[in-house]
């Protein structure tokens, strides 16, 4: 086959991929992330024998590109469900983050004798009441 065929094919399959995450990301808002996780890839594993068959024994570029653009778009129909998920903890991870590098370690003690070190860090120069709801 010519590499014209599968790049329609691949670009068929992203076409149809948008939508599909999308379509996947509102189905686990109103079903749960587990369900669709599980069932998504269940449905995806169930497909790819008798799509890839179904290719081979027509041997048509147009079994190809269909196949080819079903089984990414199957494919892609769980990372919405993923996405979701991210999108949840994303604000979580951020203030974890955020905290980790912003907010001010404890300066060790210096002693009496010692020449003044600077002990500052990013914290001191990011004003934590910038940061918001984030450090609360």
């Amino acid at each position: 086959m010519p590499a014209r065929v599968g790049f329609i094919a691949e670009t068929g399959g992203f076409v149809i991929g948008i939508p599909a995450v999308l379509l996947g990301g509102w189905l686990s808002d109103m079903y749960g992330r587990w369900p669709i996780n599980v069932w998504g890839n269940l449905a995806f594993l169930s497909m790819i024998y008798p799509v890839f068959a179904w290719i081979v024994t027509t041997g048509s570029v147009f079994a190809f590109i269909v196949g080819m653009t079903v089984l990414n778009g199957a494919s892609n129909f769980v990372w919405g469900s993923f996405y979701a998920g991210l999108a949840e903890v994303s604000p979580r991870v951020f203030a974890a983050v955020v905290s980790a590098l912003f907010i001010r370690p404890p300066s060790p003690p210096s002693p009496p004798s010692a020449a003044p070190r600077n002990w500052w860090s990013l914290g001191q120069v990011a004003d934590p009441a910038l940061l918001g709801e984030a450090l609360r």
